[in-house]
Parts: C-alpha cells; structure tokens; sequence
C-alpha cells in the first residue's frame, strides 16, 4: 500500500486508496460509492480469480459500467525472485501505478 499511497500523492490529482485488508466479505458499500469514478485495483497477486475479479463481477452482477482498471501479477509460472523483483516484473512498483493513475 505504501507504493498506492506514494503514487497517488505524486500524481497531483484527486485520488483516493483504499486498503483492502480482506477480499471477503466484498466492502459493497464503498464499492457502491465509488462507482461513478476511475478506479484501479492493486494486488499482489494474480488478478483472475483476485480482488480486481470480485470486483468487475461485482458491477458486472448489478448492470452497472464501472471504469475498472485490474493490476495484478501475471498468470503463468512465478519463479524464484525476491519481492521487490517480483513487483517491478509484474507492473506493479510506484513507477507503475502512477503511469496508470496518470493515463485515467
């Protein structure tokens, strides 16, 4: 998350980061609200099946066109790297999510 936050600051526009400690129960509440902005999903982890994937089904479910962008680790076989590797070759460093917050 500090990435997230690091990013959002320096991209000079209004972003806001939630931290989705758990992916279950969905927060459908917040998701609700924010349906109507940009919104980006962040995991450390594979997005099919993830966190990105409950929430496009999520709005997919209610019929409703949300602007979703999913970051995620890459399917395919993982192989042995240190964590801050495993992040810069997956798209996910600071670098990364700022180019992405700042072509929203």
């Amino acid at each position: 998350i500090k990435e997230s936050l690091e990013a959002a600051k320096e991209s000079g526009k209004s972003v806001a980061v939630y931290n989705a400690r758990c992916i279950k129960p969905l927060d459908e509440e917040t998701l609700l609200k924010i349906k109507d902005t940009k919104i980006i999903t962040l995991e450390e982890n594979v997005i099919s099946g993830g966190f990105g994937s409950l929430v496009d089904t999520f709005y997919q479910s209610r019929n409703i066109k949300a602007n979703v962008k999913n970051m995620g680790a890459k399917t395919g076989v993982v192989k042995h790297a240190s964590v801050s590797s495993q992040i810069e070759k997956n798209g996910l460093s600071k670098k990364d999510i700022l180019a992405v917050i700042k072509s929203r």
